[in-house]
């Protein structure tokens, strides 16, 4: 038995082409321009939309920017308008409580007029800011000269100051009076009264803000 051992391959023959004298080449330089063509337009296009996305990310950026800021403005607004509400209530609440009290206190007033006995009070301290005067009008209403008349409290200012004289009048309300000397005038009407009342109330909210 021999010790060689014999392969049986095929052998293979390998061919290469050649081309043949005055082949034209030009068909591969053409392929080759195509390629970079292709190459430069895919190039073209990848910045084109790299620039197209930068653009509409910029203008939607721009575009949220300005409806946030119109938005902020309009709530501003309404935070000024709530602000605006809250001080025209503020005055109104004011006003209500200066009408309450000056009511309030024309109720009191009216029902001591009834009563018969303001107009002695009004008399006393209205005569107390014409100390030093000579010439003294009293116009009070009728009513209550029947009840100083009745009672002797016209006998006591005349005999207090040298020239006084009462005069009816009806547009002086019950329990009120006007004085009128040549120093001054005192006005101790009811209505002024209570005009002075809702003054000092005003001026004391005005105070307090």
């Amino acid at each position: 038995m021999s010790d060689v051992i014999r392969l049986n391959i095929k052998s293979k023959t390998l061919k290469a082409f050649v081309p043949e004298h005055g082949v034209d080449f030009s068909q591969f330089s053409a392929f080759t321009q195509e390629d970079s063509l292709n190459k430069e337009m895919e190039r073209r296009f990848q910045n084109g939309f790299n620039e197209g996305f930068e653009k509409a990310k910029n203008d939607l950026e721009n575009e949220y920017s300005e409806e946030l800021l119109k938005k902020t403005e309009e709530f501003y607004q309404i935070l000024a308008s709530f602000e605006q509400k809250i001080i025209d209530y503020e005055k109104t609440f004011d006003e209500i409580v200066i009408k309450v009290a000056v009511k309030i206190s024309e109720k009191i007033i009216h029902r001591e007029i009834e009563n018969k006995t303001v107009i002695h009070d009004t008399l006393k301290e209205a005569v107390r800011k014409i100390l030093g005067a000579n010439e003294i009008l009293i116009k009070i209403n009728p009513e209550d000269y029947k009840g100083i008349s009745l009672d002797g409290t016209h006998k006591d200012l005349e005999r207090n100051f040298s020239k006084i004289r009462f005069e009816q009048d009806n547009n002086i309300d019950p329990g009120g009076c006007l004085i009128e000397t040549e120093v001054g005038n005192v006005d101790a009407r009811i209505a002024s009264q209570l005009d002075e009342i809702s003054k000092q109330l005003e001026n004391n909210f005005l105070s307090e803000e």
